[in-house]
């Protein structure tokens, strides 16, 4: 069936939003044309009906239905008595066993069917290419793009935003400002309405002024403009904000500094919310493709590449406990007095239950008017009411509370203030200091996915910054071993290594992969002092780590920095530089089987060849015991990465 979107007067469709239109809940509305469209590729008549669930603003505004594979066509077909073909082989439907009639629609990925010589291609792709190709093949279609544009009205009646600079003249009608006019500038001794009107409108000042043209009276617009307008290109305002200020300027003028420009320009990395890829970066890519065509910039997209964050969600939590005195109302119990102890003192509570007149157990939800407790370990809950206006005594607060002051239980939810589930960042940074704080949320989480906040989880990242504190103030009095050509390329390697990581951590925003290899460099540099307290060596490393950390503890790698006599800031610093020749690994630990069970382990050099290595896993003195008395069927050496013996007896 084809379906077309118009305005039928006998059409029971009632005005309705696009959403609403789009809903798959909604019943299917629709009035049958009488007419036919023909199938380009068999040649078959396909009934046109028209539907209020079909958009005019979606391409052409008639669509191809394919109800055995979408939800919405399926209902209209199913409620109009239409065919509904299947023409795509879904995992699914083969798992359900290829019922037909169809007992709802089969959307997914799988093989065509019915279609004549597309039969057993994949669907969608390459299939939707394949018919498209026949298609123009045989001069009856060809491949196109539709391009979903809509007109976007900038206009806001509000204080807030740039002042569109046109104005109102009797004699000369709507006059634009020129250029040598510009900017228009907001007036700062406004007065903001209780009606929500924008103040503009009343502000004499700014309200009236001459026509450029004729110099006749005129007025402003006081609209203005969407703060989208000035957002979607202020990484080149920034550029030179003052760039040419005193001096007269034209609308061939450039607008910032080239140089500049070539410099910083186009962004590096945009980092936001996966939301702001339909409306700011949108926008923005409009307007730098628009400055493009104006020949104001060389470039084509305004940003190279977008990094999109998780979000830190709420901690769980236990509800509070409420112990409820009253009566029953049918299955409910309406509360004439409540008693709660906090979440926090959970060895306190008292024992869940309910009976004639009481009720006791942990808050599982509430609304304004109700709460929702579990009374039993098995999981029964039961509704209490509660008039709003009765006060409740919350632990730890001053005077009475409310029903909304209760505290419920929370799974892992984002954060919200009515929920009360909010992480303060102040009182967190009061305890542990800002950069314990930052360095948690970056290695809680991979960046782009995030997690919820786990409290006990500062305690393990402050333990590790009071070891790089303690590395650094707290001198190394004697050495207490020799140090050695090998301990000192320990540290070296150890050293490379976590430059490397880290860099390569960083540019990838691997932030939590980052600070491992930071804590492993803690822990080398740990291992080292006292063997290398006070060598180059070990300055080497020390003032590495501080220059690796200054990123994500910038306060604590600043006072080490310090300590250690170095000139400020850290942050002025040159990144540190590593040795690929320092990280070529020159031996190997290679694990020893016996019959599929690893039994040891011995270490060789990287270039050792498999008579090498098969010599030294039977001298080893673990695999000996294992083998001593044991006939050997059998040993192998895949590619030199593990040794597999297999022995009998």
């Amino acid at each position: 069936m084809l379906s077309l979107s118009f305005n039928v007067v006998e059409c029971p469709c009632p005005r309705q939003s696009e959403i609403e239109r789009m809903s798959t809940e909604k019943e299917k509305t629709g009035i049958f044309t009488g007419a036919y469209a023909i199938n380009p590729v068999n040649d078959k008549r396909i009934p046109i009906w028209v539907s209020d669930y079909v958009l005019v603003t979606y391409g052409t505004g008639a669509i191809m239905a394919v109800p055995a594979h979408d939800e919405r066509d399926f209902a209209f077909a199913e409620k109009f008595g239409l065919p509904i073909p299947v023409v795509i082989e879904t995992q699914e439907w083969v798992e359900d066993g290829c019922p037909l009639p169809l007992p709802k629609a089969y959307h997914g990925d799988g093989l065509m069917i019915n279609s004549g010589v597309f039969d057993g291609t994949p669907a969608p792709h390459p299939a939707a290419e394949k018919v498209t190709a026949w298609l123009a093949s045989q001069g009856r279609a060809k491949a196109a793009v539709n391009y979903r544009l809509r007109d976007w009205c900038i206009s806001r009646q509000r204080y807030w935003g740039a002042p569109i600079p046109i104005v109102y003249c009797d004699n000369c009608g709507v006059v634009p400002l020129p250029y040598e006019e510009l900017p228009v500038l907001l007036p700062d001794d406004v007065n903001f309405m209780l009606t929500g009107e924008s103040p503009l409108k009343y502000h004499e000042k700014f309200l009236h002024t001459t026509c450029p043209r004729c110099g006749a009276p005129a007025t402003r617009e006081t609209d203005t403009m969407d703060t989208f307008v000035c957002s979607s290109w202020y990484q080149y305002a920034y550029l030179s904000p003052y760039f040419n200020e005193g001096h007269t300027v034209s609308g061939t003028s450039s607008p910032w500094d080239k140089d500049e420009a070539a410099y910083w320009l186009p962004v590096d990395t945009y980092t936001g919310g996966a939301e702001h890829a339909v409306m700011h970066l949108l926008y923005s890519r409009f307007f730098t493709k628009a400055l493009r065509d104006a020949g104001v910039l060389n470039f084509d997209e305004p940003i190279l590449q977008l990094r999109n964050q998780g979000i830190i969600l709420g901690e769980p939590r236990w509800g509070d406990c409420v112990e409820a005195t009253g009566l029953w109302e049918d299955s409910a119990f309406r509360a004439e007095s409540i008693k709660v102890t906090s979440f926090e003192q959970r060895d306190a509570w008292p024992e869940a239950g309910r009976s004639a007149n009481r009720i006791c157990g942990e808050v599982i939800d509430r609304d304004d008017i109700s709460l929702k407790v579990r009374t039993s370990d098995e999981g029964e809950l039961t509704v209490v009411l509660v008039d709003e206006a009765m006060p409740v005594n919350i632990p730890g607060r001053e005077g009475a509370g409310t029903i909304a002051d209760v505290l419920y239980h929370l799974d892992v939810e984002k954060m919200s203030k009515s929920k009360k589930n909010v992480v303060a960042p102040d009182t967190w940074v009061s305890l542990y200091g800002a950069d314990s704080i930052r360095a948690y949320l970056m290695f809680g989480w991979r960046w782009e996915q995030g997690g919820p906040w786990d409290s006990n989880g500062m305690e393990g990242i402050t333990r590790w910054l009071n070891r790089v504190w303690h590395l650094v103030d707290e001198e190394q009095r004697d050495k207490l071993q020799v140090s050695s050509p090998e301990t000192e390329k320990a540290l070296l390697k150890a050293t490379h290594y976590a430059i490397k990581a880290v860099t390569e951590d960083l540019e990838n925003f691997s932030f939590n992969t980052a600070i491992a290899r930071l804590m492993e460099l803690t822990n080398a540099l740990n291992k080292a002092k006292p063997v290398h307290f006070g060598d180059d060596v070990w300055y080497h490393g020390i003032t590495s780590l501080l220059l690796l950390l200054a990123p994500i503890t910038p306060h604590l790698a600043e006072e080490l920095w310090e300590k250690l006599g170095k000139p400020y800031s850290i942050h002025q610093q040159a990144w540190p530089d590593w040795d690929e020749a320092m990280l070529v690994e020159e031996t190997v630990e290679i694990p020893v089987q016996i019959n599929g069970k690893v039994r040891g382990r011995i270490i060789m050099p990287i270039d050792a060849d498999e008579e090498m290595i098969k010599t030294a896993a039977l001298a080893d003195p673990t695999i000996q015991r294992y083998i001593e008395g044991k006939q050997i069927f059998k040993i192998i050496i895949p590619k030199g990465r593990l040794v597999s013996i297999v022995i009998k007896g």
